[in-house]
């Protein structure tokens, strides 16, 4: 295993965690329907762009 920082692996443990089957072993569009259903948990909001060159 790599060093994966500890908040990544966090993340990924609670994704391995989640009930149900692997998105891997789900039909396609069962699979993007799940992918969109739990998106909001690893999306932040999105803000104002930073400027360039401040």
């Amino acid at each position: 295993m790599t060093d994966t920082p500890p908040d990544v692996r966090s993340f990924l443990d609670y994704l391995n965690a989640l009930p149900g089957p692997a998105r891997h072993a789900m039909p396609p569009a069962e699979a993007r329907e799940a992918f969109r259903a739990t998106r909001a948990l690893a999306d932040l909001p999105v803000g104002e762009p930073a400027a360039a060159g401040r």
